[in-house]
């Protein structure tokens, strides 16, 4: 599938968050809420592949295996409390049992998170670079930044990866 018509996909779920569960982002809902909603609406706009959220499986574990290692180690270098971060994606877009049509990973922060998103975007060129160690090759990743609260009617801020790097 082109990017142009995943970006589309993306921002047409994007929309249906906003006026169907615009209670969630007003209230500041905890995340994972927010990902569940927006994964049903992606659900919607890519009718045609599987969407999960915090996917853990993968037909080639032994080579996924080397990705969470490294997300892993990442984790250890910089936060001593590993447990409450996760190295599976927030949501991807895929055909479940096969690993020739990952099309998308996204990862998501509430405007009002104190994370840092740099570990977000360390997932995102692990899980769309084309080389060794990744054989999960998802086409394109998109970090969202949503805001909450007070401007959730703000639109959302989306940063692109493709190919392990940041799209520009």
């Amino acid at each position: 599938m082109k990017f142009e018509m995943i970006e589309k996909k993306v921002y047409c779920a994007l929309e249906l968050l906003r006026l169907h569960d615009y209670y969630l982002l007003k209230e500041d809902i905890n995340e994972r809420s927010i990902t569940h909603k927006l994964a049903e609406h992606l659900q919607y706009c890519f009718f045609d592949y599987n969407v999960d959220c915090e996917y853990n499986r993968n037909i080639n574990e032994p080579e996924t295996s080397k990705i969470i290692r490294i997300l892993k180690s990442s984790l250890e270098d910089r936060d001593k409390n590993t447990d409450e971060k996760s190295v599976y994606p927030d949501i991807i877009v895929h055909k479940r049992g096969r690993t020739d049509n990952n099309l998308l990973i996204v990862e998501l922060k509430k405007s009002t998170s104190d994370d840092t998103y740099e570990y977000d975007y360390l997932k995102l060129k692990c899980y769309t670079q084309q080389k060794a160690p990744n054989t999960l090759n998802y086409q394109i990743g998109v970090f969202i930044k949503l805001f909450t609260g007070s401007k959730w009617k703000t639109s959302p801020e989306l940063i692109w990866f493709e190919r392990g790097l940041q799209k520009l």
